[in-house]
């Protein structure tokens, strides 16, 4: 499970950077959210995983 979280966040990270070079506004701004909330969720699931470890 955690390499498909890595997986994840290092895809959505490319996908936001490397549609500024290549959609016109109206697509490149729902990437964009897309990929900030699949960031996030992804995040947050990573630093979840890490602490339940600890305990």
């Amino acid at each position: 499970m955690k390499r498909a979280l890595w997986f994840l966040l290092s895809a959505s990270l490319a996908a936001g950077f490397v549609n500024d070079f290549v959609l016109k506004d109206p697509a490149r701004t729902a990437v964009d959210l897309t990929a900030a909330v699949v960031m996030v969720l992804s995040g947050v699931a990573l630093y979840l995983t890490r602490s339940a470890k600890k305990r």
